[in-house]
């Protein structure tokens, strides 16, 4: 009995060492770290991924972690192995601690007997390195700017919309400083892209060393903008230095592929919570801030408190908005007439361009004109102009009514557009429409501007029959000289102008004299804007020939027009 009781406790054993390695045949074939520890932290098992991470240890067993790695190291891993054998509970947790690696990792504690003794612990690591790579690339993606490393304007919102708005709750200063390359397209547009990435990261690098002087983050928000936040409380006076710093930067020309380029930067600066009550409303007055420093031309700064938020927000909504209304037929016109003063008669017509905007409403012509002129597309809806008011008269025409000269008002911008004559023959042609009945109306201060362009540019309209006129005389300092070389139609006096000359008698004969050299010049003079019955009677007196305003009849939509012909006039 003895023997065979014996025989199957050696049975048993083998057994169990059979079950054993086949465990730990098992972990070796697994990609995972696998390892065993006894109740003095000492290694009984490692598999075969976990001996690659100590190549120059032959026997793990009976080894601590403290004879494999640094003491910091091996401290943290018998705390952590301390806490499942006292606890009695599993430990994930994640690491990078081994190099480059990173492992996702659990411990779990070594029980023995149905009262289940720790006797150990056992854990298994799994490398998620690769993975954590992807994370990293991702976040870079979407938080640095791939060109300079800097963090990118995402981040920069993500980053600082808590901060700033908690220091804005707490009453503490924070300041806003966004920064313009200024021309640096032309940059791009010369020397190519390649360059222009080039020049930005040496430019980024001078930037980043103002930061760290200043201990300011950093970031480029947009593709020749940066913007630095100085939220350490700072004063007007703290922000001016960091202002000239920045301005430093651009003192000295850049060297790319052996040009030297002389750059300068538009700034534009806001401070809350005195210039804003949250992150949005600070980041917003800053763009404002240096969209009107860009316009100030080069190497400007401009803060909130000197600038009018309200009206730049206004013509920053007109200005985005104007870029569709044209494909959207937002713009009409609408016709003023011209009298004869001495019959009373209607001899024409003065087409005035209107624009109603869903978002905006009626928008005044003096509030978008200038805009649109500055953004260029005012050539583009002046020849829509040209071509609505022919296409109209024709139409007109048709109906039986006379057609009568139409005028159209050109801004400097349009009148020297090199395509001016080529495209208003080109629609001459097009609709077989007679240039005498299509008059350009101009400032005389765009005449003043280059008169022997302007000659010439004349001399084209006049061979297509188009006659001219001077606008708004007597506002610039314009003399019956320039008005004899241009050889123009029409000499248009504005209202005002008549009525801010005084009574003096010598002003009066003044007056006289200029318009009898006109009309013995063979100029027809206009009067425009008339209002009062007793403007009518002076205009009389100083033997003017025409008027126009609201006396006679105000700006009429086309209908209104058509309708007012229909009754004879």
């Amino acid at each position: 009995m003895l023997i065979r009781k014996v025989y199957s406790q050696n049975d048993l054993i083998e057994e169990q060492a059979g079950k054993i390695s086949a465990y730990e045949r098992l972990m070796d074939c697994s990609h995972e770290l696998y390892w065993i520890k006894d109740r003095n932290y000492r290694l009984q098992f490692v598999n075969k991924e976990y001996k690659k991470l100590f190549p120059t240890v032959d026997d793990f067993v009976g080894k601590t972690d403290h004879d494999l790695v640094d003491a910091v190291l091996a401290d943290g891993y018998k705390a952590g192995d301390e806490k499942v054998m006292s606890s009695g509970q599993e430990f994930p947790y994640q690491e990078n601690d081994k190099g480059e690696l990173w492992f996702e990792s659990i411990k779990i504690p070594v029980f023995k007997g149905t009262d289940r003794l720790v006797v150990g612990c056992a854990g298994m690591a799994h490398n998620i390195t690769e993975n954590k790579v992807q994370e990293v690339r991702v976040y870079e993606l979407e938080h640095l700017d791939y060109l300079s490393g800097l963090a990118n304007r995402y981040s920069f919102v993500t980053e600082y919309r808590n901060r700033i708005d908690n220091s804005i709750k707490e009453g503490r200063n924070v300041g806003l400083v966004l920064l313009h390359i200024d021309r640096f397209s032309n940059v791009n547009a010369m020397n190519g892209f390649d360059a222009g990435d080039e020049l930005l990261r040496k430019i980024s690098f001078e930037l980043r060393k103002v930061a760290k002087e200043f201990k300011l983050q950093l970031s480029r928000v947009g593709g020749d903008d940066f913007g630095f936040v100085v939220d350490n409380n700072p004063q007007r006076s703290d922000v001016i230095r960091l202002i000239r710093k920045l301005q430093s930067v651009f003192s000295s020309p850049f060297e790319l592929s052996g040009l030297h380029l002389n750059l300068s930067c538009s700034i534009g600066v806001t401070i809350a919570p005195e210039n804003a009550d949250s992150f949005e409303v600070l980041y917003r007055n800053a763009e404002l801030c240096m969209h009107v420093a860009k316009q100030k031309n080069k190497n400007k700064v401009t803060f909130y408190e000197d600038i009018d938020a309200e009206l730049i927000l206004k013509n920053l909504a007109i200005e985005f908005e104007l870029s569709f209304a044209l494909a959207r037929e937002e713009f009409y016109i609408v016709y003023q007439p011209k009298i004869e003063l001495k019959t009373g008669k209607t001899i024409g017509s003065e087409a005035l361009l209107r624009w109603h905007n869903e978002r905006l409403g009626e928008v005044a012509p003096l509030e978008f004109l200038d805009i649109a002129s500055r953004m260029r597309n005012i050539i583009e809806i002046g020849y829509w102009q040209i071509e609505k008011i022919i296409t109209q008269n024709l139409e007109w025409g048709a109906c039986g009514y006379h057609m009568l000269p139409i005028a159209v008002n050109l801004n400097e911008t349009q009148f020297f557009d090199e395509n001016l004559t080529k495209t208003v023959s080109e629609l001459l042609i097009k609709y077989n429409y007679p240039g005498n009945l299509i008059e350009f109306e101009i400032s005389e201060n765009n005449f003043v501007s280059d008169c022997t362009k302007s000659c010439r540019i004349l001399r084209e309209l006049h061979d297509l029959g188009i006659k001219v006129s001077i606008d708004d005389f007597g506002i610039e300092f314009f003399s019956m000289l320039n008005i004899a070389k241009l050889d123009v139609d029409c000499v248009k006096i504005n209202r005002q102008y008549l009525s801010s000359l005084g009574l003096e008698q010598h002003e009066q004969e003044m007056l006289k004299a200029i318009i009898e050299a006109i009309n013995k010049s063979k100029i027809d003079l206009m009067v425009s804007n008339v209002e009062q019955q007793d403007e009518l009677e002076q205009i009389k007196k100083l033997q003017i020939s025409m008027a126009q305003g609201f006396l006679y009849k105000e700006p009429l939509s086309s209908v209104d027009y058509e309708s007012y012909l229909s009754k004879g006039n």
